[in-house]
């Protein structure tokens, strides 16, 4: 597979068969140092506009990727990146190579298509850290300013740009020195869902027992709005969305109601979707909002997403009137939510109640 890429020892422009490699660049100039100015060159070669113009864009590109000529010798690392199937959707991936000690230079960067086969890296010799991330296809310069491993840890994906059906995904390897030149990476989506599988009202005894919970709407509080994968243990958030009250309607946070609620269960199947919140402060919350009777009151419920590409699914039985407030915790006995949790192919269920 033939990447767009930029290394030490090539320079090429994709699409298109022009491959400029150092020897023969520097055998087809003629280099003439002018008095009082450094590096000054004079370029003899004959070419045609659209060759003048990927070279144009290979020179352009090695300006603006200086980390590029840390390493001499290039080898090829064969890297096997697993995704899950509706990855794949994803336009392309990035790919960084550096080396694994201080101060962790970028040794080399290619963007592939997504695909499911492995890809050849390039890479100077010596232990590296191989690192992807989902990118725009065709796109070569989003991440220009990437020259050691903590410029890659400040990368960020914005929640309200990522898509359910194309997530976008990250991962990293280390490679060690030696004749087995290969890994074998998997990478993970950031968003997950949140899906109000079920809900049923349960108030036996209660005065308002006869009157349900009308729900108006559910969203999410303290949601994770900008995210750092790479950055600290689990990922940093770096911006919020409906910080402790609903104040943002974007779909992927809140969706409107599914109406009334009684004894019979029911089954909206609503989704929602967030990034991780590693810590849990503020927890993210799913929040139901409605009235009993003629009293407004929430279910503020807290949602564990330590990661990204979680698929949780919730049953929920209301036993009480919520609460006045929707980022107070309820008193214990006001719900019980069943849910599952499904992160790629795993699956693990928990009770619980409040």
């Amino acid at each position: 597979m033939i990447p767009h890429f930029f290394s030490t020892d090539s320079w090429s422009s994709a699409p298109g068969p022009l491959v400029l490699h150092q020897n023969q660049w520097q055998s087809s100039m003629k280099r003439s140092i002018v008095k009082g100015r450094k590096y000054i060159t004079t370029n003899t070669v004959f070419i045609n506009a659209l060759s003048a113009c990927r070279v144009s864009v290979a020179i352009t590109a090695l300006l603006q990727f200086p980390a590029f000529f840390a390493s001499c010798t290039q080898e090829q690392i064969q890297v096997r990146i697993d995704k899950a199937p509706h990855l794949y959707s994803y336009g392309a991936v990035d790919v960084f190579v550096f080396c694994n000690e201080a101060p962790y230079l970028l040794d080399s960067y290619q963007q592939f298509p997504s695909t499911d086969a492995p890809v050849y890296v390039s890479s100077g010799q010596g232990s590296k850290i191989i690192a992807a991330l989902s990118a725009k296809e065709g796109d070569l310069y989003a991440r220009a300013g990437v020259r050691t491993y903590q410029d890659l840890c400040r990368v960020s994906f914005p929640l309200l740009e990522d898509s359910p059906s194309a997530p976008c995904f990250y991962g990293t390897v280390t490679v060690g020195e030696g004749s087995s030149r290969s890994a074998a990476m998997e990478v993970s989506p950031l968003i997950s869902s949140i899906r109000v599988r079920s809900v049923s009202c349960d108030f036996g005894g209660r005065p308002y027992e006869e009157h349900g919970f009308h729900n108006d709407r559910l969203y999410l509080i303290n949601v994770v709005s900008e995210f750092c994968p790479l950055q600290a243990e689990g990922g940093r958030p770096v911006s919020w969305l409906n910080y402790g009250a609903m104040t943002d309607d974007h779909p992927y946070i809140v969706a409107p109601g599914y109406g009334d609620t009684g004894r019979e269960r029911i089954y909206p199947d609503m989704a929602l979707f967030c990034y991780p919140n590693p810590k849990g402060s503020p927890p993210t919350r799913l929040v139901l909002e409605g009235t009993v009777g003629t009293d407004r009151c929430f279910y503020p419920i807290n949602i564990d997403v330590p990661r990204g590409g979680m698929d949780v699914n919730l049953d929920i039985t209301l036993h009480r009137m919520g609460t006045q407030d929707p980022d107070s915790p309820a008193v214990p006995g006001t719900y019980t939510v069943e849910y599952s949790t499904v992160p790629w192919n795993e699956k693990e269920a928990v009770v619980e109640d409040f």
